[in-house]
């Protein structure tokens, strides 16, 4: 009998690793679980790194945030998903606009947060001056250090903002803001448009990102989670399997 309760709580315990290790794996929801096959929609993130808006090449701002998920959590779990896209910054010059850059002109599709929450049901909702849920999470599965963003755009997606102006510009350069240990902002816009730093401020800020448009695979399931019941009566089989052994 010992022999068997021995295999028993083994087996038990393997079982809750392997379910621990498969739950831990998954840091990213990159699918939203409420839209359907051949549904499209975006994902954005907050950049673990930081850069200065001291440029003013929209291409730089490109290269970073796509470099930031180089070598990232983020970047296996896409490759996992079957999922490739580029990056783009969610950031303004003055010879390009944000909802240029971006390509979020027009209606379009829904946007999400790469842990699975809803940021915007579609172009017109994330440029009408607030989102449903901040961007506050990076490629590392973190929040960055800095609360401040680097945006350089308007609440409408265009370059400037309520007191400042696109990135690389002068005299002043519009800064964004997300929610540090979760205080609700001031104003819903302020995501975007909440401050300004000088052109030639030495400020390093992270910046968002934005996906191309990704499609609902017809593939995509959403597995069933295991029950306690479903859990038990694993437990039963695996003692079962056990008392055969002894």
């Amino acid at each position: 009998m010992k022999s068997t309760l021995l295999t028993f709580n083994l087996s038990i315990a393997s079982t809750v690793a392997i379910l621990g290790a498969a739950g831990a794996a998954q840091a990213f929801i990159l699918v939203p679980p409420d839209l359907n096959p051949g549904d499209q929609y975006r994902l954005v993130f907050i950049t673990d790194g930081e850069t200065n808006p001291g440029s003013t090449d929209i291409a730089d701002y490109n290269a970073f945030v796509t470099g930031d998920v180089e070598g990232s959590l983020l970047e296996m779990e896409l490759t996992d998903a079957g999922l490739t896209t580029d990056w783009f910054a969610i950031a303004s010059t003055e010879a390009v606009d944000a909802i240029d850059n971006t390509s979020t002109t027009g209606t379009g599709v829904p946007i999400y947060l790469i842990t699975g929450e809803r940021i915007a049901d579609d172009y017109l909702d994330l440029w009408d001056g607030s989102i449903q849920t901040q961007i506050d999470r990076t490629p590392s599965d973190g929040r960055p250090p800095d609360t401040t963003v680097l945006t350089g755009t308007g609440v409408n997606g265009t370059g400037g903002g309520s007191i400042g102006g696109p990135l690389g510009s002068f005299p002043f350069i519009s800064l964004g803001l997300w929610p540090w240990d979760d205080a609700p902002l001031s104003t819903p816009d302020e995501w975007i448009d909440s401050g300004r730093t000088g052109s030639g401020s030495s400020l390093f800020a992270p910046m968002y990102a934005i996906s191309e448009v990704l499609e609902v695979s017809d593939s995509v399931s959403t597995p069933e989670p295991i029950s306690l019941l479903g859990f038990i009566t694993l437990g039963g089989l695996m003692l079962g399997g056990a008392v055969r052994r002894v």
